[in-house]
């Protein structure tokens, strides 16, 4: 075989069932409680009429969303310079803990990434260990609250799906195979396993996508232009839309109702597979 491409709900699968690694997040000061505002038009909710409506756990505990001295203006100049003490003294706390990722996000950050840059290379220095990722490399888009969301995920897929990649790989060597190895990320293309491992979000969707791609090819050799696709995996229940041959797409989309800001194949998923069972 000289080519491999894998697809994986592994990423799903770890964001529904809050699997993924103990993460923590560096944040402006007084920024550190996003992830609990979210967004005032609560068009996060799942049922928007619901008055006993429980908001999901959030991304991170309380304690582990830290604050440190720095500001951006909205147009990127510089208000209050990153305080490395400060830096320093979180990443002391951190290295004394069983964290094993840290998102940075910082205000403003996607017009001048200059002080996540500068946070970034300081805790890759003082953690080595860790799994370090920017929000200005995640999701560099306007809302702090996307973003952010977007970005802790990120972190808590990455030291996981790190170790898998590792082990999926040496498997393969010792088995004997030397083609071509590539992961399916959600928008249903292909991507390296080191693009992957910097940025495991992409895999969000990743084994749903490759249901969506065999759905189109049978839509093809059937003469079906349009389709509505259900997946039911042990995990999840997957829908998507086929339309004209070709799957419908998005940049943003909730899942589990947190925020995710990837390009993806549009698909729903929800928390109650079944499929083992059936």
């Amino acid at each position: 075989m000289s080519f491999l491409g894998h697809g994986t709900t592994m990423a799903t699968n770890m964001l529904v069932e809050g699997r993924g690694a103990k993460t923590a997040l560096i944040t402006t000061r007084g920024f550190h409680d996003i992830l609990e505002l979210r967004r005032v038009s609560r068009h996060d909710r799942a049922d928007l009429y619901d008055l006993l409506f429980d908001n999901p756990r959030p991304l991170v505990e309380r304690r582990w969303r830290l604050e440190v001295s720095e500001r951006l203006r909205y147009d990127g100049r510089v208000e209050t310079t990153l305080d490395q003490g400060e830096l320093e003294a979180l990443a002391a706390r951190i290295r004394a803990s069983d964290i094993e990722a840290v998102a940075v996000c910082f205000l403003h950050a996607h017009v001048n990434p200059q002080h996540e840059r500068e946070a970034v290379d300081s805790l890759r220095r003082l953690l080595p260990d860790r799994f370090i990722c920017p929000s200005h490399e995640v999701n560099p888009e306007a809302m702090e609250y996307e973003r952010a969301s977007s970005t802790v995920i990120n972190a808590m897929l990455g030291p996981v799906c790190d170790r898998y990649i590792g082990r999926l790989i040496n498997a393969l060597a010792q088995h004997g195979f030397a083609g071509k190895f590539l992961f399916m990320p959600s928008n249903g293309g292909l991507a390296s396993p080191a693009m992957v491992a910097d940025k495991p979000i992409v895999l969000l969707e990743s084994g749903s996508a490759g249901g969506v791609s065999a759905a189109i090819r049978n839509c093809e050799k059937s003469e079906l232009k349009n389709a509505i696709l259900g997946d039911m995996g042990s995990t999840t229940f997957d829908v998507s839309l086929i339309r004209e041959f070709r799957p419908e797409l998005c940049n943003k989309s909730l899942l589990h109702t947190y925020a995710v800001r990837s390009p993806s194949i549009d698909i729903d998923s929800v928390g109650a597979g079944g499929g083992s069972i059936v």
